[in-house]
């Protein structure tokens, strides 16, 4: 099994009252040997496309939908990453001893969206109003946990209708951060954490949930607070063991206030739809001896603020596990996947948090020189998910961001200058007398080679974030 030391993704997001996007179609595509594996990852890849047009289009936003930055950009980039889809056209076609399926969205399907909007809107008032009638603080919390499931749902359809050129009409009266108070202002605050968590485990009775850990601000790190929360909730619904087998999944942020932690969990369907949403409060011994801030924010931001992205070249990286919120405990394994959609190079550099940082190449072969970090994608490869290998979390422990740095042009010359380690055995970047180049240094160094070198060439740059923890 390959090691890896180990790694990214975070970005600043946006769903704003404000005049709509100039309209454009998204499509995506999938290869696989089955028709239901090709409809569903032409699905996954559409939703991707959509998440990489808000994460370029959009950056520092200042909204009604939350009262501090760090809580709009997660909630944005929650949104982009898991949306509600309709009005999609979907087609399969054989393509070899494959299939091929492609899913199209156009500004067509906008009057769906538009249509829904304000029946969503009108429920959020009809729960609000029935509140104030409510007998019991149960009976109250419950209904305005429900208007805020479906705040959630109408900013995510806000969203697509924007993208899909719409004007999208007023917000509702209240807000979610109003919501949430309301809620506080009710609901019991746990002293413990598994007092808390069991709960609102109460709320998501449905079979086969996979569990996302928790993330706060913008960051996509997972703290030890958030890998507690994924343990703790386990214990007390039904679970699935992989994403690609639940029935349902379920995701959440938190804030840190001063009187402790509040805790925000909605369960989605397969088709990114709401059900449910449950919130959580914890007084500040309940979170003792759990870290509940992100190390490497500042980094994150770095990464979010000058991605590389094309219009026509495309790269994309995930792990079998998916793309976000990723977490892994010692001995568990992290296999690796890239997808372009068009031949090309590309090769991994990875930027690792543990005691003192460092960024370094991922050996890709076993080739003398530069060319055993660079790998070529060819066109029969081409818009497929390639397996790069497996990877065992082991110790050091901590957060590791990769990027994928791709062009249609050889990369060999143009890979960052590298020196073999021999305390770690992996090529770090930089030069062995600084003992290799911050994290922040390599990013800026490497886009800006990237950029100057590669000219007539088509790029592109993706990237994800993994958290190891011991048990």
């Amino acid at each position: 099994m390959k090691k890896l030391a180990l790694l990214l993704l975070p970005t600043l997001l946006l769903l704003l009252w404000t005049p709509p996007l100039f309209a454009r179609d998204y499509t995506g595509t999938g290869i696989c040997p089955t028709r239901s594996e090709a409809r569903k990852e032409a699905l996954a890849d559409l939703s991707q496309a959509i998440h990489v047009e808000v994460v370029s289009e959009f950056s520092s936003v200042v909204t009604q939908t939350a009262t501090t930055t760090d809580a709009l950009n997660t909630k944005h980039l929650d949104i982009s990453s898991r949306l509600p889809l309709f009005g999609v056209t979907l087609s399969v076609a054989p393509s070899g001893s494959e299939f091929k399926a492609t899913a199209h969205l156009s500004p067509e399907a906008l009057p769906l969206y538009t249509k829904e909007l304000p029946v969503v809107r009108r429920k959020i008032a009809k729960a609000l109003a029935k509140t104030d009638n409510a007998r019991t603080h149960a009976e109250k919390i419950a209904l305005l946990q429900e208007a805020l499931t479906r705040l959630d749902r109408f900013q995510r359809l806000s969203l697509v209708a924007r993208l899909l050129g719409g004007t999208v009409s007023a917000p509702p009266d209240i807000t979610e951060g109003e919501i949430k108070t309301r809620i506080g202002q009710l609901e019991k605050k746990a002293d413990s954490l598994d007092k808390g968590l069991k709960r609102m485990a109460k709320h998501f009775t449905e079979k086969e949930i996979y569990i996302f850990p928790p993330t706060t601000g913008s960051s996509r790190e997972i703290t030890p607070f958030a890998s507690a929360v994924k343990d703790h909730l386990a214990v007390y619904v039904n679970t699935s063991a992989s994403p690609a087998s639940a029935a349902c999944t379920l995701t959440g942020e938190y804030t840190v206030l001063d009187g402790g932690v509040e805790l925000t969990c909605r369960l989605m369907d397969r088709e990114q739809n709401t059900l449910r949403t449950a919130m959580a409060w914890f007084l500040p011994g309940a979170t003792q001896g759990y870290r509940t801030q992100p190390e490497t924010l500042d980094f994150e931001k770095l990464i979010a603020s000058g991605m590389v992205v094309s219009s026509d070249f495309a790269v994309d990286i995930k792990t079998a596990d998916g793309r976000s919120d990723l977490l892994y405990k010692p001995g568990e394994t992290i296999t690796l996947l890239i997808k372009m959609n068009r031949p090309g190079y590309f090769y991994l550099m990875s930027h690792a948090f543990k005691g003192a940082p460092y960024t370094y190449l991922v050996e890709l072969s076993d080739a003398p020189g530069n060319r055993k970090f660079v790998s070529y994608i060819g066109p029969d490869e081409a818009g497929k998910w390639v397996t790069l290998g497996d990877f065992e979390a082991v110790p050091p422990f901590g957060v590791e961001t990769i990027q994928a740095y791709a062009a249609t042009r050889d990369l060999e010359e143009r890979v960052p200058h590298t020196f073999p380690d021999p305390a770690t055995d992996l090529y770090k970047v930089g030069s062995p007398e600084k003992e290799g180049s911050r994290p922040s240094e390599a990013v800026v160094t490497t886009r800006g080679l990237m950029r100057k070198k590669n000219k007539g060439s088509a790029q592109a740059e993706a990237s994800l974030t993994i958290t190891t923890l011991a048990r």
